[in-house]
């Protein structure tokens, strides 16, 4: 294995555990665990807009809105135009 597929499967095992403690939050403990993950990730790939999407995600359940924010409007501007809708779609759960 290279080192870019090793460096690339620690990126997406890193936003599957993010998502999984995310889901099953129960506590702040777990959200926490998830944002370390998350921000290891994004050191990694720091233009990955999905990553900030989750990012943003976890922010919000944390109660950091203003951050959750910023990290949407970061993701809108990184990902597809085909999939911006979805950076729009988080930045309003926020409000919600």
């Amino acid at each position: 294995m290279t080192h870019d597929a090793e460096e690339e499967e620690s990126f997406e095992e890193l936003l599957a555990d993010a998502r999984q403690l995310l889901s099953s939050s129960e506590g702040g403990g777990e959200l926490w665990e998830a944002n370390t993950k998350i921000n290891v990730a994004l050191a990694q790939r720091p233009d990955d807009g999905p990553a900030w999407l989750l990012k943003s995600q976890l922010l919000s359940a944390l109660e950091d809105d203003p951050a959750a924010l910023a990290c949407a409007d970061r993701a809108s501007a990184l990902l597809s135009p085909e999939r911006a809708s979805e950076g729009l779609y988080v930045r309003a759960t926020v409000y919600g």
